[in-house]
């Protein structure tokens, strides 16, 4: 059972968008909250202090390896990957 201070956040793969090759700009279009992802080096970068976990970029992510996963951060431990 989840803590009340455990939350989702999106957590992005450079390895695995799309991004550099196509200049890919869907999980941002995607993404209700404004400023929870922004254009990154390689790819684009999730704001965990921003981000509230909805995983609306994951859903509509056409990078065919998953590039985005929703993980839980658990308060004074590191992301947990779901």
């Amino acid at each position: 059972m989840a803590d009340d201070s455990d939350r989702r956040v999106a957590r992005i793969l450079p390895s695995a968008c799309v991004r550099p090759a196509d200049q890919c700009n869907t999980c941002i279009e995607r993404c209700p909250v404004e400023g929870a992802i922004e254009i990154g080096h390689a790819a684009p970068n999730v704001d965990a202090n921003v981000c509230d976990g909805c995983g609306e970029c994951a859903e509509g992510c056409p990078a065919p390896n998953e590039a985005i996963r929703l993980v839980t951060l658990r308060k004074g431990r590191g992301p947990i990957i779901m």
